[in-house]
């Protein structure tokens, strides 16, 4: 979790979380889609607000029947 940035004053949570780091590729996917549930299942309890979802550089998709996801492409 960040500390709370007075320059942001409407920003209510901001935090990251670090991946497994393994050379076996089902962990590191393991452990985002875990996330990625979690977010979904936190978002859909939360009401409102704008939400930015993302792996280093790659934002998430947020749909509405599945929930966040990684894009396509």
């Amino acid at each position: 979790m960040y500390k709370f940035d007075s320059s942001r004053p409407t920003e209510i949570f901001a935090g990251a979380t670090k991946l497994s780091m393994t050379d076996q590729i089902e962990d590191l996917l393991n452990d985002l889609f875990h996330w990625l549930k979690c977010l979904t299942e936190i978002r859909r309890k939360v009401d409102g607000g704008e939400w930015h979802v993302h792996l280093d550089d790659i934002d998430a998709v947020w749909d509405e029947e599945l929930g966040w996801k990684m894009p396509e492409n």
